[in-house]
């Protein structure tokens, strides 16, 4: 399965919790999957009670809630962005390794490490109309102020 990152956790790799900027390390262009929990938990649901045992082995899922880029965090969140060689602060040498897998266009869910490139996936497209119709509703992000990421 493949869903990208967290929504709820879309800016722990980039946010410093101390000056609440935007760390970008890279260009901060590649595509950047963002999937909310209640979402991935209603598309696992839904595969799971309709598909057959048989179309679900050897496969890879694909959902993706919101895409977006690196460079957009700032203005979606309303704060700076500031490009950087390394994550500084607590952990800061594995963000740095996040952030730069993500800037790889690893962080997205069309992304094929076997060709390096954006692919389009799984088709997901009978979801999509489901769970506009269903229980399963995307979580909203939470303004920066009452996000804490250490």
């Amino acid at each position: 399965m493949s869903n990208g990152i967290f929504t709820e956790y879309i800016l722990w790799p980039f946010l410093n919790a101390e000056t609440k900027k935007i760390h970008i390390v890279g260009k901060g262009e590649a595509p950047l999957s963002a999937t909310a929990l209640p979402d991935v938990a209603g598309f696992v649901d839904h595969v799971l009670s309709t598909l057959p045992s048989t179309e679900l082995e050897n496969k890879i899922f694909r959902i993706e809630g919101e895409r977006t880029k690196a460079n957009d965090l700032g203005a979606l969140f309303k704060t700076a962005v500031e490009y950087v060689t390394e994550i500084p602060g607590e952990m800061g040498d594995i963000k740095t390794i996040v952030a730069t897998e993500l800037d790889s266009g690893l962080g997205s869910t069309g992304w094929s490490v076997v060709t390096k490139s954006e692919g389009t996936g799984d088709a997901a497209a009978e979801w999509v109309a489901q769970v506009q119709r269903s229980k399963y509703a995307t979580a909203k992000i939470p303004p920066i102020e009452r996000l804490s990421y250490t």
